[in-house]
Formats: structure tokens, C-alpha cells, sequence
């Protein structure tokens, strides 16, 4: 017998629960008739050393996620997870042409070799990053790899906090599902390059409509212009990380102007590197790609409106450079995390990994509601 609809559109992702190496960000969105709005959110502060083979740290991790998770007003205990970027493998290979399952583990035996770990020892994934292979049958395809020690003890500690996790996904999956929410899967002809600017590293993508077709990590982030900046005027690292988070807010207190001139200054450096790595990645996907090159870069992440960063990359690239998305999520973000965290969410582009694990819920329920 088929149900009838009753006019409204609506659905509630899972919980995205992103892990960084001292935090988790945990967030959950709904829809209704094509708006998104936060359902629940919460920041947890974690020990740097919270996943050591210690079963008092992992009963002490999952006491805290249990917590959030009552707190945060999630509904529901389904999860999709993300490791922290310095514990997933990443790279670009060329691989012969072989079906599905047969590709993966030769790209696990390569990232095996890469991480000189045994094969048993590492979960492994492969992406397709959608070129036509070469005169010798060779694809492109992206190798992720993470220690299985590493996957489980993030899984464990969710599993006793009482969620169910459906899916592991990677902080660039994330990020490029929230970028890609309203282009259609099989679109090849918006391409946009994205840069999304983390705490220990940023990550630059090219999307061909829904599609990933490069990916690369880049090993400067938030932390290194904290170490930088205090290095260049003799100051405490946590120091400049709080000074800098104050510049960012608009709605807090002003910081006095020849801080904030020091602070450009001594930062330009480092935004000058990225915005010249970024720049290198893009002219290596310019060689060696079919088709349409990117029309903008999009750049998010908890440090994307660093000042100076945007003009910085549209000088060193030559493309436009947007600090919003296409798909209005940073505007759900920005309305609904205040209200959830108090003031304590920090960036709303900071949770736009977070917001990607989150919405892969939602297209699950899309997926079942079409069948």
C-alpha cells in the first residue's frame, strides 16, 4: 500500500561528529522544504592523548560524548564520523583499470608500502576522481588510508556513548557534500576550487558539480600562523590563538588596530605559502585536466576568514575568491549554532565538516523516499 504524502518536506540528518586531535565537533541539521536549520551541536574538548590503548580514557571519552549528546539536543543516535586529517592517508595514484572491489586492495597494499604498515593493520578506501584513463589503461584514483587502531578506538568510544555509527567519512567528504548540496551529482559543468582552512592542516579540492576530481593535503593551518605570529612578536602561542579568534568576531570585543596591523603582518607570510601551494595544486590540475577548469575558489574552514587570506589567494590564483558557499548552510550555521553553544562555536565555516557528515543522513532518507 503506498503512503501518501502530506504536503511537507522534511527530514533530520544523523549527528556528524568530526574528530580533530583535541576536539570533537558534533552537530546534527533538518530540513523542511528545502531550508536547513541546526537540530543539535556541541563542542568536546578533548586530552591529546584521550585515545590511547587505555580503557580508563576511552570510559572517560565516551562519558563526554554521552554528555554532549543530551546536552546538544540531537535527536536520534544514528553518526557519521571523520578522523583527524594527520591520522588519514591521502594520495593521488594512477592504477590499471580492474573491478571495484580488486582496485581497493591493490590501492591498500600501495598504502601499505607508503605507510610501511602490514595490510591487515589499515582500513583503506579508494575514490575515482572521474578522469578518462590514460593510453596505458591507468585511472586516477584517491587512496585513503588510517590505521584500523586509529578507526576503532574513535568507533568504540562512540558505540559506548550510545550512538550508532552508520558511516566513517573523511573531513574532505564532508566539505564537499555541504559545497555540493544543490548542483546535481552528474553536472560537469560547474567547477569550483575550494580551500578549506583547518587547525593542523587545510585541503584544497576541485568539484565538478557533486564530484571530487582532486584532492589534495596541505600541511599549513591555523596552528602554524599561531606559531609564527608568536614567534615574529614574543608571544604565548595560546595567546595569539585567542587574539586571532577575537579579530574574527565581529560581534565581540574590538581589538585595538595596531594589534591587528602587527598581527596581518606577522601573519602574511604564512597566508603568502598556502596561497602559493594552493596555486601549484591548481596548475597541476590544470595539466592534467579534461575539461572545465574552476570558474571561483571557495574557501572555508575554522580559519577561512583569516584577514588578509581571501585578497592573498585571489592575487596568487587569479580566481574569484567567495567566503560563502552555493547552498545558504553557513546561514543555517550561523543562525542556529549561538543559540545551541552560547557563544562558544567559534566560526560558523568552522563546522562545515561537521555539516557534510551530518547531511549525509539527509541524502540517505532522500535516497529511500525516491525508491
Amino acid at each position: 500500500m503506498r503512503r501518501l504524502g502530506t504536503g511537507r518536506q522534511s527530514g533530520i540528518g544523523c549527528v556528524g561528529i568530526e574528530f580533530e586531535t583535541t576536539r570533537a565537533r558534533m552537530l546534527q541539521l533538518r530540513e523542511h522544504r528545502g531550508e536547513l536549520a541546526v537540530a543539535g551541536a556541541a563542542r568536546v574538548e578533548l586530552k591529546e592523548d584521550a585515545f590511547v590503548d587505555d580503557p580508563r580514557m576511552r570510559s572517560a571519552v565516551s562519558e563526554q560524548l554521552r554528555a554532549a549528546v543530551v546536552s546538544g539536543g540531537f535527536l536520534g543516535r544514528q553518526c557519521v564520523i571523520a578522523l583527524p586529517r594527520n591520522e588519514v592517508h591521502v594520495h593521488a595514484v594512477r592504477l590499471p583499470v580492474m573491478p571495484a572491489n580488486e582496485l581497493c586492495e591493490a590501492a591498500a597494499w600501495e598504502a601499505a608500502n607508503r605507510l610501511d604498515l602490514t595490510r591487515e593493520s589499515i582500513e583503506c578506501d579508494v575514490l575515482c576522481m572521474g578522469g578518462q584513463p590514460d593510453a596505458k589503461e591507468r585511472q586516477e584514483v584517491l587512496v585513503i588510508a588510517a590505521a584500523r587502531a586509529s578507526l576503532e578506538s574513535r568507533l568504540d568510544a562512540v558505540l559506548q556513548a550510545g550512538l550508532r555509527p552508520m558511516a566513517v567519512d573523511t573531513h574532505f567528504g564532508g566539505v564537499a557534500r555541504v559545497l555540493s548540496r544543490r548542483h546535481r551529482r552528474d553536472s560537469d559543468t560547474d567547477v569550483r576550487a575550494v580551500v578549506e582552512v583547518g587547525d593542523a592542516g587545510s585541503t584544497v579540492l576541485v568539484l565538478r558539480g557533486g564530484k571530487v576530481a582532486f584532492c589534495k593535503l596541505l600541511p599549513i593551518g591555523g596552528q602554524h600562523l599561531d606559531a609564527h605570529i608568536a614567534e615574529r612578536l614574543d608571544l604565548d602561542i595560546e595567546a595569539v590563538a585567542d587574539l586571532r579568534l577575537a579579530m574574527l568576531d565581529t560581534a565581540g570585543p574590538s581589538v585595538d588596530g595596531a594589534t591587528v596591523g602587527a598581527v596581518c603582518d606577522a601573519a602574511r607570510v604564512v597566508l603568502s605559502e598556502l596561497s602559493r601551494d594552493v596555486m601549484l595544486c591548481l596548475r597541476h590540475f590544470a595539466v592534467g585536466a579534461r575539461g572545465a577548469r574552476p570558474e571561483r575558489l571557495l574557501l572555508t574552514g575554522v580559519h577561512a576568514r583569516e584577514s588578509g587570506l581571501a585578497e592573498c589567494m585571489e592575487a596568487t590564483c587569479r580566481l574569484p575568491v567567495l567566503l560563502d558557499d552555493q547552498s545558504q548552510c553557513s546561514e543555517a550555521l550561523e543562525a542556529g549554532l549561538p543559540r545551541l553553544l552560547h557563544g562558544a562555536a567559534g566560526p560558523a565555516s568552522g563546522w562545515s565538516i561537521a555539516a557534510g557528515l551530518s547531511l549525509r543522513g539527509l541524502e540517505r532518507t532522500a535516497r529511500r523516499r525516491a525508491a
